[in-house]
This record gives C-alpha cells, structure tokens and sequence, in this order.
C-alpha cells in the first residue's frame, strides 16, 4: 500500500510539473527564458562547457535533485550544435557522468551510511518497504530489484543511496544498473533532441511524434513501478 502511494505520488508530481511548465509556456515563459539562457552559454563555449554541463547533472543526481530537464537540454543542444549525431554525443557523455554519479552515491551509502540505515528501517515499521526490498535482494533477485529501482518513477539520487545500504553485491548492482541505464540515458536525450527537431521544423508530426515518445516514457516507468509493487505485496503475504 506504501508503494502504491508512493507511484501515484510521484506520477501525479510529474503531471503537475508538466502543467505548470505548460502554463509558464502560455505566460511568463520564465522557464524557457532560463533554459535558452543557459543552452545559448553552453553552446557558444563547446565544447568544454558540455563538460561542465554535464557535471552539474552529476551533482544533482549526488545531491538527490531531478536532472530530467537537464538531460533533455543536453539533447537539445547537441542537436543544434552537431547535428543529428549529436544525439550520440549527448548520449555517450550523460551515460558516462550519470553512471559516475550514481556510483559515488553507491559507495558513500555503503561505507559511510549502511549500518545507521539499516538500524533505522529496522526500527521503524512505516519503512518496512525498504526492508522487503532488501530481503528480496538477499533471495537472489538483486539485479533485478537494481533495474526495478533504476526504472521506477524514484527519485534516483536517493535510489542509488539506498541500494549501497542493501546487501546487494557490486556485481548485481553494476549489472542491474547498466542495463537499464543505456537506454534510459537515450531517452532522456532523445526526448530534448525530438523536442528541438519539433520547434526546428514546426510539422505538427514532429510534435506528435514528441508527445508520442513522452506519453511511453511515462507509461513505460508507471509499468516498472507495478511490477515492483506486486514484488514486494508477495512478499509481504
């Protein structure tokens, strides 16, 4: 039931967020003023500023902040800078920085923050769920909780957090990070990099074909985050 509430709350902050981002477009376009300014800096100092760009992601995945829009930027702006093989651009570097970043999430949970977590979940019966998510993992099923969490609609930041106070091993838990990992990172990119073709050529195809790649986006992760719940209400029976 925790979980439910969990997914439903997190999906339902998704549709919000778009709404606004949707009113903002039809008012004061705050946002989009920001996110030109900052894509118009990036582009006109590459290639080394993709770095730095690149970079920030990384800090707001270790400090537990969305990096989505950021993401769908770095999409958008090696498309205009590159070229449609900008998207492979994009791609290759936001796999490579956010695998950094979760990994050094990994490691400082484990040996800096294992033992006080778990004595909390253990404490608390309200956090029961990340109890059962570990016991999971115990049975063996510790690259698939990885790629479960990697897809669910989590906050990854704190995802990555919490499987290094897990008893997941570090094999399962590259494996079951990297495999989902690869194509999420497209998609993050492809979204931003579809986006950008949309406002290039103004076809109303080319927005659909956005709003298309969105709506299994969303859906896709809405999927993932059932199945995890159905995981852990069988282990709880």
């Amino acid at each position: 039931e925790e979980a439910t509430k969990n997914i439903y709350f997190v999906l339902v902050v998704f549709v919000t967020i778009m709404i606004l981002f949707i009113i903002d477009g039809r008012t004061t376009n705050f946002f989009g003023r920001c996110m030109r300014a900052l894509g118009d800096w990036t582009i006109k100092h590459a290639p080394g500023s993709f770095i730095v760009f690149e970079t920030v992601i990384a800090a707001f995945i270790m400090c537990c902040l969305p990096y989505s829009p950021l993401a769908a930027l770095s999409g958008a702006m090696f498309v205009h800078k590159y070229g449609d093989i900008g998207v492979v651009y994009a791609w290759l570097l936001l796999v490579v920085f956010t695998f950094f970043a979760y990994s050094m999430c990994f490691f400082l949970a484990r040996y800096k923050l294992k033992e006080s977590v778990q004595r909390k979940i253990m404490k608390e019966p309200s956090l029961k769920f990340f109890k059962n998510l570990d016991l999971l993992i115990q049975r063996g099923q510790g690259i698939e909780m990885a790629m479960l969490l990697r897809l669910a609609p989590f906050p990854k930041g704190p995802t990555h957090y919490f499987l290094g106070t897990t008893s997941i091993t570090l094999r399962d838990y590259y494996i079951g990070t990297l495999i989902p990992h690869l194509p999420m990172c497209f998609i993050d990119v492809g979204i931003g990099a579809g986006a950008k073709h949309a406002e290039k050529h103004k076809s109303p195809a080319m927005y659909a074909i956005f709003v298309l790649l969105l709506l299994v986006f969303f859906t896709f992760i809405g999927w993932v985050g059932l199945r995890a719940k159905k995981k852990l209400d069988a282990i709880e029976e």
